[in-house]
């Protein structure tokens, strides 16, 4: 009676797979029941089964798991999902559980859910177990409905999707990370070789005095650092000073060949005058250009001028092929500079020694 009572249950659960070992672990008796049957019933009594007993707390783990998976062939999916959910949690905290164990009890689990109608939840506890074991295969389809093994993929392709995503987000963010620390290394290298430069140049400021702006000779304009006006007046002025000497020099002589005999005046006055002219237009020449050039050097006139000289740089600034290429230039001048001595004994008393 106690069997065909369990097999009309079962008839009446939904039409998903019921394999042979529900129906024995339904069909065997338990020892309350067997006492319970031999008593004679009461007139009018029910035959219905009893309800089925709570599972004692001390039921060991593996037992708790096939209760869960039983419960879930026999149809009870409510107390399906609470009896996984209080395994999965006992699992926790108890430590590392085996794979295999979680990843079939959350796919009970989520079977369950669905069943129940609780699909988001039974999303969650997909996409937990997934997380948990990338590599989970999906369920089987003669075990479970295609509805459960469906959601499972779907589930799976959202989470390797996300995975896609999220790695993909990783390389960008390496990618951009990498480009910044590119563009940091590469300034703080311009920065040094900018400090290099400065360090490597020395820079030298010359008062100019003003009182040498009215030197001729385009003084003033090589103290300003004009150097091309400097030429032009101090070439001008050369010319026309040279000028005027030598036609004082020739006048001067022209004067003492007067004396001697035999000489024409008229010529010899023509020249003179001609000397006259070139001392005149040379001398007021040289006045006129020297005085512009002593205009121009204070209207040009600069109080300092800056100079920018080379030296080495300081030890710690050189770079490492720098300082390699010093150590090496100082090591060959000091082999170039070391001396050898040779000496050379004849006899007892007599030697020669000499160094290079």
């Amino acid at each position: 009676m106690l069997l065909t009572g369990s097999v009309v249950a079962l008839a009446t659960a939904p039409a998903w797979p019921v394999y042979a070992s529900e129906v024995r672990a339904v069909a065997q008796p338990t020892p309350a029941s067997s006492a319970t049957s031999s008593e004679p019933q009461a007139p009018g009594a029910s035959t219905a089964d009893p309800q089925p007993s709570s599972v004692p707390s001390a039921i060991s783990s593996e037992a708790a798991l096939s209760r869960g998976m039983a419960l879930y062939e026999s149809g009870q999916y409510e107390e399906c999902a609470s009896t996984l959910t209080q395994w999965l949690k006992a699992k926790d905290a108890a430590g590392p559980a085996q794979l295999e164990q979680v990843d079939q009890a959350k796919i009970y689990l989520g079977a369950c859910l669905i069943a129940s109608a609780h699909v988001q939840q039974a999303d969650r506890v997909f996409g937990d177990a997934l997380r948990g074991n990338p590599q989970m295969r999906a369920p089987d389809s003669l075990t479970f409905p295609q509805t459960v093994v469906d959601r499972f993929l779907r589930v799976r392709e959202q989470f390797l999707t996300d995975i896609r995503r999220d790695e993909q987000s990783r390389i960008r963010d390496a990618e951009q990370h990498a480009k910044e620390q590119d563009a940091k290394t590469k300034r703080e290298i311009d920065v040094r070789e900018q400090l290099r430069a400065m360090a490597r140049q020395e820079t030298i400021v010359e008062r100019n005095r003003r009182w040498l702006a009215t030197v001729p000779f385009g003084v003033g304009q090589f103290q300003n650092g004009d150097t091309a006006a400097g030429w032009a007046f101090l070439t001008a002025e050369v010319v026309l000073a040279g000028t005027c000497i030598t036609a004082v020099v020739l006048d001067e002589h022209l004067a003492n060949k007067s004396r001697e005999p035999g000489i024409n005046p008229a010529e010899l006055r023509a020249k003179r005058l001609e000397a006259y002219r070139i001392i005149l237009l040379s001398s007021w020449g040289f006045l006129g250009v020297a005085v512009g050039g002593i205009v121009h050097a204070h209207w040009r006139f600069v109080p300092e001028r800056r100079t920018i000289r080379m030296r080495p740089l300081p030890a710690d600034l050189d770079t490492p092929a720098q300082s390699e290429a010093k150590e090496t230039t100082r090591q060959g001048r000091a082999t170039s500079n070391r001396a050898f001595s040779v000496g050379i004994t004849i006899g007892p008393t007599l030697g020669i020694a000499g160094s290079f």
